[in-house]
């Protein structure tokens, strides 16, 4: 039975689903909060597109000079010998394939939920979809080649429409369509700016798959052919595409409504198609995504067949059915995808593992080189134009990439190290070995897997604050169990460590504690759980609370389960005094101060900083928010203290008069992971504009989740002209904003273009701040259509009022 094989509008397929992931729908973002010109954006995914060029130039003319699978492993056992091509092989077949197959399973199930009327844990849509997609490779290639070429056919239709239609609408003048955002600068100084640079390497990793048909050259027809047609055209077309849909993006939408967020897909869809927008979406990037995973699945078990074929101990994996499918390879592969999805985190896996695939796509680069010296015989059917400026140049590139991903993911970079240290003493212990059982090789595989960096499963969104170097600080770092034992002895549940008094004032505490949370605390959570606009995205969301201090449980009650809640004040973060972090705290000290720290905050929800100006001086705010914590119910995991650093955009892990921020990792009730960051920041014009990279830090951990934000007791800041910034990037920034009477002004609302909702009543407010009176707010709030709030909140708690303004796209 002869052998079938895959033809070249398979082979381009597959380098096209390789390529085509969900970076492109994401990276627009983050480059126009550097960059406002558009022809340096649309510079940028051209000059990343040529990159990929140059590299498939190299592919192409090793594909046709020395065809067989294998890719990397193949080319580089040539040039380099067995133990360079056996680590290529190693990374690509271990982790190569599997990492990004779970991850794209991920966010395949993150958008796919989107789409059900009903709820369900998106681990068992990823789990499913990998079974499902490698029961269909492992039917026959062709079966598999079939489904690829559907599929990656659709998402091009459907990039083509979308392309398409943000052209016609533009052009057609509808007012959805983005009007003032193709705007032009100095295109030099852009050029010349860092971000522009730094910009180029996200889009050069969104551009990674090029040289996906080199994996598998045995399954393809005439491969001196097509899989070097295959790869350059392929590459060719995804450059073309996506220079293309960032240009739709960017009609379709203001840049200022793109800048910094990560779904700029939704955001161009939404003015595009107005409501309907980001059900489009949704489904458009889960389709696009099973085209990505269908590619991995049926290129990944290739390299593994190849290292069987070359390594008798592995024989086992090299058996083919009829069908000319890798059946073993195949299931060996998924298994490693789901160990990653279920017990690692996958991200740390895809950042170390990119960085070792860098390597070898560079000394693969380099092998053009190597074997055109050893070899200059051998025939070259397709011969790299400008030889050899195309890999000197795709060298010089790669390296520059793999030194900032060794600086800024250092950990990362040194976990790809360690691993390929593993796949060496594999090599070493195969070649000792006449057999190797199946079950063995199962075995360290998955070990190996659910021993990198190992936690608690994270949902996709907190991913991108623990990828950011901004949070990499290491001190001081306690994490055991002492952390939530100090936090549950300031919150007073452990008895033995009081006196009696301690035990009179710990019980008042209590008292205090269980009255603010029945009458207000749980009648904010069932009224925002009953509310649309909270009713979807909390745990999915990037809280931002400006002018909190260290009011955790008001915003927790309004957003629970949340990853990231990002608290802002005036107050110090902590120091090397504070109780979390000394090996033997006084409790007592803590206690004495205890119900004066409290007594505001507990029976009115707002602090009067007065009451612990000389705690927050000595001892910062990491204490408060750690009490805080232990009354939700929460764990504590660990605390860093650091100080930020404007000029790097980042974080230093130092203890010294500077700190001014604290990170909390910690456990919600439900088990699911969490973080408090507080900083210690001036958030006025002048202050902001001194340090106007730190909104930009902000963005950027925002990553890929839903922004919102909150204010309360905020003094009535945002009324005056001195606080535009913080005051325009809540408005422009947010997808639902929550405040009270003291937050953004209401002509600042009703100006805004943005939905609003009043809730409550509101009559007056404090002496304090009699002349922040709203006279406008007071008026509006005269309409008996106004729905009542089910609790008291703010500076009128004390009158028995309470008063919400809901802001939402």
């Amino acid at each position: 039975m002869a052998k079938t094989k895959l033809g070249l509008l398979a082979a381009i397929s597959i380098v096209i689903a390789n390529m085509i992931g969900t970076g492109v729908f994401t990276s627009l973002g983050f480059q126009l909060v550097d960059i406002q010109d558009y022809r340096a954006i649309l510079l940028l995914w051209v000059i990343g597109g040529g990159l990929a060029l140059l590299g498939s130039f190299c592919y192409a003319e090793l594909s046709s000079s020395f065809p067989k699978s294998g890719g990397e492993y193949h080319f580089l056992t040539l040039s380099m010998g067995r133990t360079i091509g056996f680590l290529s092989g190693w990374t690509s077949a271990v982790l190569g394939f599997a990492a990004p197959i779970a991850a794209a399973a991920h966010a395949f199930a993150q958008y796919f939920t989107h789409l059900l009327p009903f709820t369900i844990d998106p681990l068992y849509i990823s789990t499913g979809i990998i079974l499902i997609i490698s029961a269909v490779h492992s039917m026959s290639l062709q079966t598999g080649a079939r489904f690829q070429v559907v599929f990656t056919i659709g998402k091009i239709g459907l990039l083509i429409v979308f392309i398409l239609s943000a052209l016609y609408l533009s052009m057609a003048g509808n007012q959805a369509a983005g009007t003032q955002l193709l705007v032009k600068g100095d295109l030099m100084q852009q050029i010349g700016q860092s971000g522009f640079w730094v910009g180029l390497i996200f889009v050069s990793y969104a551009y990674s798959g090029w040289n996906a048909s080199a994996y598998m050259i045995d399954e393809i027809r005439d491969p001196v052919r097509n899989v070097p047609q295959s790869i350059i055209f392929g590459t060719v077309l995804v450059l073309i595409l996506y220079t293309s849909l960032n240009f739709s993006f960017l009609l379709a939408a203001p840049a200022n409504e793109l800048a910094g967020k990560p779904d700029v897909a939704f955001i161009a869809a939404e003015n595009l198609f107005s409501q309907y927008g980001a059900m489009i979406v949704s489904s458009l990037i889960a389709f696009f995504l099973i085209s990505t995973i269908s590619s991995m699945i049926l290129v990944g078990p290739r390299v593994i067949h190849r290292i069987a074929e070359d390594n008798p101990e592995l024989k086992f994996l090299s058996q083919q059915t009829q069908q000319s499918t890798p059946t073993r390879a195949i299931w060996l592969q998924s298994i490693i995808a789901l160990v990653i999805l279920h017990a690692s985190r996958f991200e740390f896996i895809v950042t170390a593992i990119g960085f070792i695939l860098s390597l070898f796509t560079t000394l693969t680069a380099a092998s053009t080189i190597i074997l055109r010296m050893k070899h200059p015989n051998q025939p070259r059917p397709v011969r790299i134009p400008l030889y050899p400026l195309p890999p000197l140049i795709y060298i010089a590139f790669t390296t520059w990439i793999m030194i900032y991903v060794a600086l800024e993911k250092t950990t990362e970079a040194l976990f790809g190290i360690v691993f390929l240290l593993i796949g060496l003493l594999f090599l070493r212990f195969a070649l000792q070995k006449k057999t190797m059982k199946p079950a063995v090789v199962v075995t360290m595989f998955c070990a190996l897997l659910a021993s990198c960096e190992q936690a608690p499963r994270t949902p996709a969104e907190l991913p991108e604050v623990k990828k950011d170097s901004a949070l990499k600080t290491t001190s001081p770092v306690v994490v055991d169990s002492q952390l939530d034992k100090r936090a549950a002895a300031m919150a007073g549940e452990d008895s033995n460590l009081f006196t009696p008094d301690d035990r009179k004032i710990v019980k008042r505490l209590n008292r205090d504690w269980n009255i603010h949370d029945t009458s207000i605390l749980q009648s904010i959570r069932r009224w925002s759980a009953q509310e649309s606009f909270t009713k979807s995205g909390n745990e999915n969301s990037f809280v931002f609370y400006p002018f909190s201090g260290p009011d955790l449980p008001f915003v927790q009650a309004f957003y629970p389960d949340a990853p990231t809640y990002l608290l802002v004040g005036l107050e110090r973060a902590g120091s090397t005094e504070s109780l979390m972090l000394q090996d033997q705290p006084d409790y007592t000290i803590f206690l004495k101060n205890a119900q004066r720290y409290f007594y505001f905050s507990s029976r009115y929800g707002f602090f009067r900083t007065r009451d612990m100006e000389k705690h927050f001086l000595e001892r910062g705010v990491v204490d408060i928010i750690c009490y805080y914590l232990k009354k939700l119910n929460c764990r504590i995991d660990n605390i860093h203290l650091g100080s930020w650093d404007p000029i790097k955009m980042d974080t230093t892990h130092s203890i010294n008069d500077s700190v001014d921020f604290c990170h909390i990792r910690f456990q919600h009730p439900s088990g699911k992971p969490g973080e408090v960051i507080y900083f210690s920041k001036d958030l006025s014009d002048e202050g902001l504009s001194k340090d106007h990279s730190w909104l930009s830090w902000v963005v950027k951990i925002q990553g890929k989740r839903k922004p919102v934000s909150m204010a309360k007791a905020a003094s009535y800041l945002m009324d005056r002209p001195d606080f535009s910034i913080i005051r325009n990037h809540l408005l422009e920034r947010s997808d639902l904003h929550i405040q009270d009477d003291s937050g953004i002004g209401y002509n600042y609302l009703k100006n805004s273009g943005r939905r609003f909702q009043l809730y409550g009543k509101y009559t007056r407010t404090i002496p304090l701040f009699a002349e922040r009176f709203r006279a406008d707010l007071a008026e509006a709030y005269k309409n008996d259509s106004i729905p009542k709030l089910p609790f008291t909140i703010g500076y009128t708690a004390a009158y028995g009022e309470g008063n919400l303004q809901i802001i939402t796209r």
